[in-house]
């Protein structure tokens, strides 16, 4: 069986499209503890926390997690500006 080249390119552009569809429409859900679950859907993760059920404790340090990474951006957004100023 010979393909043309545009069949082929048409085959393999639809497979890409399909697979990239169903990935981000699959979604899945996890529960670690009362009160703290996770919702996977493509490239998201969603994070549900009810302060009420989950320790002080354990949400400071995630805050903690979420402060460093919005530093981290913060400092790499500042440092690309600065080098910009010198291009």
């Amino acid at each position: 069986m010979i393909f043309e080249a545009e069949e082929v390119i048409t085959l393999l552009t639809s497979v890409l499209k399909t697979s990239s569809a169903s990935r981000t429409s699959l979604s899945s859900r996890h529960q670690f503890a009362l009160g703290a679950t996770v919702l996977y859907k493509g490239d998201k993760m969603v994070l549900n926390l009810d302060r009420s059920r989950i320790p002080t404790e354990c949400i400071e340090r995630i805050e903690a997690i979420l402060k460093e990474l919005e530093k981290r951006h913060f400092d790499a957004a500042r440092f690309s500006l600065h080098l910009s100023v010198f291009t």
